[in-house]
């Protein structure tokens, strides 16, 4: 027959487990989670049933019950009531997972604690102590901090790749190599890249979801300006446009590109207003459009003299006036003259352009049977658009036009003439040889430092930028550019040469 257990033994009631009545030594058996405490607040404990109380949600009292053996609903309250702080509560019972683990309970129902005072006899009640060792946790874990980042799915990775290629303009094919590849499973092994077809897929998608965004946004503005320009690269042409307008509620200015459009052939003034005229009303502002700014080139003079809108008479300005117009101000004169005037040298038709004819609008846009406002269509239609709205001259390419006007009447003068030429010409010396030999352009990279800016024909302010840096030069490293001058058998800048190429980024400025 077994011994009884001695009278000193204290065996904890229903009721008191419930009230918490047990000594400050029993806390860590009664909590398995205390590294939640930042989160929830141990209440009480019913066999194997634990009561917490929601701090996150104070002062709201939201009591949450969870079994000893499962933080299921502890986890479920917080990624529904609490989503922004569930990774970090992830991270945090990541960190604790080897603490607060509770002993192996006898199935028996009625089974009691036993006081630290017990006597050997009452020893079967006892649990065998545990065999399994405690891992010590890293200075990362105890402070919640998990390197694992097991937690960032799959699907955020995918976004900062789109991101990263869309952002940097980096070309598709590299998602598919090896060093890629390896960059992503270096930051995290558990992660993948994506396919080049499927990365494709994601930015034609942020796309039109970023189109639709700005479609939203653009229905509530009542005016919008937008600007165009038009370039060549690499032996193609593109038109950009964006739009500007001002916030209703806090008035700042906005602004977001519309389109950088791939122009094939020759981008004439009709190609041009017809790309402009859709991308108005590809975005649905074609009847919000108030001035659509470009520069002084002629292909855009003549697709607003041709297609653009009238100007309101109390607004009327040299700047924007038709050019049926211009006659009543300025003293007539022949367009298609050969006059040395500023207004004709800025309008008169380049030799591509003069094999051009003029024709109506309605060959330059192809006619469409839906009226309403479709995405899909290429064109549009004669009945849903004012044509072009005003047309609003670059101020800044405007004052260059004047700057560059008065230095060529400049020229005329004997005084000038001589000296301002002998200086341009040896700067394009060297910014011939720079862009044309290699062992030219090596020679000055060597000896500078760095290369010229190299002025450029479709640029305006090209030239102007060139001189600038020419002229930091001479004043920084003027026998280091005389040293590459002789070099390359060109003649060297003189004093003289030097004070006419400081006058004229003076005169541009």
């Amino acid at each position: 027959m077994q011994p009884q257990p001695s009278q000193d033994i204290h065996i904890e009631t229903e009721t008191e487990i419930a009230s918490g009545g047990t000594s400050d030594g029993d806390e860590p058996q009664q909590n398995p989670w205390p590294h939640l405490s930042g989160f929830v607040a141990y209440k009480a404990r019913l066999r194997d049933t634990l009561v917490y109380e929601c701090k996150l949600c104070l002062p709201k009292t939201s009591t949450i019950k969870a079994h000893v053996s499962s933080l299921n609903n502890l986890k479920q309250h917080v990624k529904r009531m609490h989503p922004v702080k569930y990774i970090q509560f992830e991270e945090i019972v990541k960190a604790g997972s080897t603490r607060g683990k509770i002993k192996k309970r006898p199935n028996s129902s009625n089974t009691s604690t036993i006081d630290s005072n017990a006597d050997s006899s009452g020893s079967h009640f006892l649990s065998p102590p545990s065999t399994k060792k405690v891992r010590q946790q890293s200075i990362g874990e105890s402070f919640g901090i998990v390197a694992s980042g097991s937690a960032v799915p799959q699907a955020s990775v995918n976004r900062c790749i789109v991101n990263f290629f869309v952002t940097n303009m980096i070309p598709l094919h590299v998602v598919e190599s090896d060093t890629f590849n390896t960059l992503i499973k270096t930051l995290n092994p558990s992660k993948s890249t994506i396919s080049r077809r499927t990365l494709g897929r994601r930015i034609a998608d942020s796309h039109t979801l970023l189109k639709q965004r700005l479609i939203k946004i653009l229905d509530k503005i009542d005016w919008v300006a937008t600007t165009a320009d038009c370039w060549s690269a690499h032996n193609k042409s593109y038109l950009g446009m964006t739009a500007h307008w001002l916030d209703p509620a806090t008035r700042a200015r906005m602004r977001a590109v519309l389109t950088c459009t791939r122009l094939k052939g020759v981008h004439s003034y009709d190609v041009l207003a017809r790309t402009m005229i859709n991308t108005h009303y590809e975005f649905h502002i074609d009847k919000k459009v108030t001035r659509t700014t470009t520069d002084n080139g002629s292909n855009f003079v003549k697709a607003f003299v041709q297609f653009g809108s009238e100007i309101p008479a109390d607004t009327l300005s040299l700047n924007s006036l038709p050019l049926s117009d211009i006659d009543d101000i300025i003293p007539s004169h022949d367009m298609d003259s050969n006059l040395d005037n500023p207004v004709s040298a800025l309008l008169a038709e380049t030799a591509e352009e003069q094999e051009l004819e003029y024709i109506s609008l309605e060959n330059v846009l192809v006619m469409s049977e839906n009226n309403n406002y479709n995405d899909n269509d290429d064109d549009v239609t004669l009945e849903n658009f004012n044509n072009l709205p005003v047309h609003m001259r670059c101020a800044a390419h405007t004052f260059n036009l004047v700057a560059s006007k008065d230095a060529d009447a400049a020229l005329q003068n004997s005084v000038f003439k001589g000296p301002y030429r002998i200086a341009m010409a040896k700067s394009r010396a060297l910014w011939n040889l720079q862009s044309r030999s290699t062992v030219a352009a090596d020679c000055i990279n060597t000896e500078l430092g760095r290369r010229l800016v190299l002025p450029n024909t479709t640029r305006w302010n090209s030239t102007f930028d060139a001189v600038v840096v020419l002229n930091a030069i001479l004043e920084a490293k003027r026998p280091a550019l005389h040293r590459v001058m002789t070099q390359l058998k060109v003649r060297t800048f003189n004093d003289q040469d030097v004070t006419i190429l400081k006058e004229y980024v003076k005169v541009i400025k």
